[in-house]
This record gives structure tokens, sequence and C-alpha cells, in this order.
């Protein structure tokens, strides 16, 4: 990592609301007063080439924090579900939080999906589509 982005990183509460300030030079005078590491590390054109860019980076990890900690709550509120139902096995995706019902029929495992909370009455009707044509999906 660069020595400007690990400065811009150490000090990035300052650095994202003088950016967000206004224009770039605004930002570079705030931040000349506020934190003079800036100023002594990079000169004002490696300040202006990267400020934005940090910027919408900070705003990526914020958003990823918060989709993460989501999906932990949700996991956290979920109640546990049985491993399997009807000779299909049962899993909920770490990932993305949906359930579905996977089973090995004429050598290839079909999927069903059933949707981020249990639902026997839709589970068995998926399977019963699964077991009268034949068909997955």
């Amino acid at each position: 990592m660069s020595v400007a982005m690990q400065v811009f990183y150490r000090n990035r509460d300052k650095v994202i609301n003088a950016g967000r300030s206004g224009s770039t030079k605004a930002a570079w005078d705030e931040l000349l007063v506020s934190c003079p590491e800036i100023s002594q590390t990079m000169p004002y054109n490696t300040f202006k080439t990267y400020l934005h860019s940090f910027i919408a980076l900070m705003e990526l990890v914020q958003a990823d924090m918060v989709k993460n900690h989501e999906v932990k709550n949700m996991e956290e509120n979920e109640q546990p579900i049985q491993k399997t139902f009807h000779g299909w096995t049962v899993q909920r995706s770490k990932k993305d939080g949906f359930i579905r019902l996977y089973k090995s029929i004429a050598g290839k495992v079909k999927c069903l999906y059933i949707g981020r909370s249990w639902d026997e009455a839709k589970a068995l009707n998926k399977i019963n589509g699964v077991t009268v044509t034949g068909a997955g999906g």
C-alpha cells in the first residue's frame, strides 16, 4: 500500500469529512490545519488523485460491513431447521441465508429453492412437483 493511502486510512474520518465538504482544494486546505501529516506525506496533486477514489472505497467498505452485520443478525435470529425433509437434505446457505433442498436423483443432484424462511408446505409442494414430473428446479 502506498504511503499516501496509509496516511489517508489512518486519518479516514477527517479525510472523508473534508472530502465531502466541497471542492478538493477546500478539503486540502481544511486538512492542512486538522491533519498536517497529509501535507508532509504528499503534494496536492497526489491528494487530488487519491481523494475521491479513497472516499468511494470507504463507502463500499461501509456498505459491505452493513450487509455482513445484517446477515449476521439474520443468522442469530433464525430458528434452527431440520437436516432432512422427506428424503431431501435441507441446507441454509451461509452466504445469502436462503434455504434449499438437495437430493441425488438418477445420478444428478437436484436443488429446490425454498426461501429465507422454512415453509413446510412450500417444500412439500416443490418436492411433489419434482417427483410427479421428474423434472428439477
